[in-house]
């Protein structure tokens, strides 16, 4: 079963870096020769214009992304089988697409701290974590629990979670975000 996921994962990581290769030549369009408008376009003084508004994430902890619905649940800690430190993070994930699938396929789940992305956890205890739920193919319109663990960079600062589309082009997608106090976990 390991196999099979380390094939799998392998093999998605692969098309990931196909799909994000490409050239660097920007593209120029083509060449019009059209005539010059002849009412001169006024533009605005630096007083008339606004000025540009900073955007946080907003603090959202469901989305609709692409064809699933996440909604962030819960977070526990637990410890990875080196015994680090390590965060359990529990989402809903609805297919609402057309066809049987899984999360692994259709969402992708990332944690951060201190502003430094978290690597995955392996734990092996599975009282506690469903390490196989993202696997799980479900139909159309079922919704199911899904957990992702990743490894604590310290105990002390918290940990901001993002569940968005696993592959997307739009430039600002949406996605489930949620702020976690470890010292409110402990």
């Amino acid at each position: 079963m390991k196999k099979i996921f380390a094939l799998s994962l392998a093999l998605c990581m692969a098309l990931a870096l196909c799909a994000c290769s490409g050239g660097s030549e920007p593209s120029q369009g083509p060449v019009t020769n059209a005539p010059a408008s002849e009412d001169p376009v006024e533009s605005e003084t630096p007083e008339e214009s606004e000025a540009p508004v900073e955007s946080e994430p907003t603090a959202q902890n469901a989305a609709d992304v692409g064809d699933y619905h996440v909604e962030i649940k819960s977070a526990a800690l637990a410890e990875d089988y080196e015994g680090n430190p390590a965060l359990i993070v529990t989402y809903s994930w609805t297919n609402n697409s057309e066809d049987t699938t899984s999360a692994m396929v259709a969402v992708s789940c990332s944690a951060f701290q201190d502003g430094v992305s978290l690597d995955t956890a392996i734990i092996a205890n599975s009282d506690i974590y469903d390490s196989d739920s993202f696997m799980t193919e479900v139909r159309p319109g079922t919704t199911i629990d899904v957990q992702a663990a990743f490894v604590l960079g310290n105990t002390e600062s918290p940990v901001e979670v993002e569940v968005g589309e696993w592959l997307t082009f739009d430039s600002d997608p949406p996605m489930a975000y949620m702020e976690f106090d470890l010292a409110s976990l402990a």
